[in-house]
């Protein structure tokens, strides 16, 4: 599912949930859309925790219905994170990953997840 709300009326948010085949195409024209507004847009990559074998049997959909389990969200911004589409959609990921790695059940952003990297001798 793509959704897109509006926070204050100031901002566009974008959520994009897995298994989406047209995402990037909707999300190429949200980026165009934020850069001639000059608003920001915000993606956001969600996964539920501890249920891939549950999705591998029943389906991504029927997983994301269960809401008795745990979320991880990752989250890019544009401007702040890029200005690609390409590099908002590896950016949320990376930090949906990382919001797994670090305990599950939390939200973090691309910030955070790259601030947290060591940086090189």
């Amino acid at each position: 599912m793509l959704s897109r709300f509006s926070h204050s009326g100031s901002a566009q948010f974008m959520l994009v949930s897995r298994g989406i085949y047209a995402w990037h195409d909707l999300l190429q024209a949200e980026v165009e859309r934020s850069r001639r507004s000059g608003r920001p847009l915000t993606v956001l990559f969600k996964d539920i925790d501890n249920c891939k074998r549950f999705n591998v049997t029943c389906g991504h959909k029927a997983g994301d219905d269960l809401v008795v389990l745990t979320l991880s969200i990752g989250v890019a911004n544009l401007p702040d994170h890029s200005f690609r589409t390409e590099e908002l959609n590896e950016f949320a990921d990376q930090a949906m990953y990382s919001a797994k790695q670090s305990g599950r059940n939390r939200t973090v952003s691309w910030s955070e997840f790259f601030n947290a990297q060591p940086v090189p001798d």
